[in-house]
């Protein structure tokens, strides 16, 4: 039940209290139901403890649904390389039917883990 295990989650994260990084809560995301793709990505962007970070990157990307999911996935993809000099959200790539929609380093957030 990844709904129950997605609430289970979150439920963690309000009682402990613990500074969440943005990795790890899309990492939770993709077990979301969410009805649109890009809120898998805009819901984690007020939880994560690295907002204030994230919104004076030059790289910054704000909640915006004129853009396509494709440029979405890519920005906070981008970011997160660039913020965190490491590569660790990469292992969140998976084969989908869209694989051939995205650049190859950019995570699908819509695909179910």
């Amino acid at each position: 039940m990844p709904a129950l295990r997605s609430l289970k989650f979150f439920s963690e994260l309000v009682k402990f209290g613990l500074p969440w990084d943005l990795t790890t809560l899309l990492n939770k995301s993709i077990q979301s139901k969410a009805s649109k793709p890009r809120d898998r990505v805009y819901s984690r962007l007020a939880l994560t403890s690295e907002l204030k970070e994230i919104e004076k990157s030059p790289l910054a990307f704000r909640a915006d649904y004129k853009k396509p999911v494709e440029v979405v996935f890519r920005d906070v993809t981008r970011h997160i390389i660039s913020s965190t000099g490491n590569l660790r959200i990469l292992s969140l790539i998976r084969y989908t039917p869209n694989w051939n929609r995205y650049t190859s380093w950019v995570i699908d957030f819509s695909a179910h883990a």
